[in-house]
């Protein structure tokens, strides 16, 4: 668990190498041979960029996805 099983760290959270490369192994199984290695942990590391940067910028307005998006559809329903 030391400093080499981590691949970068964003706003305090780490991303481990051992579940990146997971995801790096599922979305190649997926892409099949016509997507490099590179390209594939190229859009995994920017997927969890995001989602890290995304949840950190939830945390400061104070929201959380599941209960935000449930009020973004009601209040479109509601105007329609």
């Amino acid at each position: 668990g030391g400093p080499q099983d981590i691949i970068a760290t964003v706003n305090g959270e780490d991303i481990k190498r051992e579940p990146f490369m997971l995801a790096v192994q599922n979305m190649q199984q997926r892409t099949g041979p016509n997507t490099s290695e590179t390209q594939v942990k190229n859009n995994i590391y920017n997927e969890e960029l995001r989602r890290i940067i995304m949840s950190s910028e939830f945390d400061k307005l104070g929201l959380t996805v599941e209960k935000d998006l449930a009020n973004l559809s009601s209040s479109k329903q509601r105007r329609t």
